[in-house]
């Protein structure tokens, strides 16, 4: 069981809402500066472009786990992460990793003396 798990699915998932965000505005102002020209224009030129643009949007945040999962292992959390996991698993060692020293009392140094 692991005891860090680390998520950046959430600001992935903000940073790929914020860029198809900034995409469709552009789409949208396209569409209407060319309403604006000409008042003949359909709409219906633009719906495959747009239908491509949302579907590639399902896909992208369907990938959002991968890319979260490379940036951790890019950055070397992944490592450390597997350490972490591995030292709960083995009693022994996470013991010996916190076994504390006696220390030694003023008794212990005036007899030395």
């Amino acid at each position: 069981m692991p005891l860090y798990t680390i998520y950046l699915w959430l600001p992935v998932s903000d940073m790929f809402s914020t860029i198809l965000a900034k995409i469709q505005v552009l789409m949208l102002q396209n569409d209407i500066e060319r309403m604006q020209a000409d008042p003949n224009f359909s709409l219906d030129s633009s719906d495959g472009v747009y239908i491509v643009f949302l579907c590639i949007g399902i896909i992208g945040y369907f990938t959002i786990p991968t890319v979260a999962g490379w940036i951790i292992q890019a950055g070397g959390m992944g490592g450390y992460g597997r350490n972490v996991n591995q030292m709960a698993d083995e009693p022994e060692a996470w013991r010996a990793a916190w076994r504390v020293q006696p220390q030694e009392t003023q008794s212990d140094v005036s007899a030395n003396c």
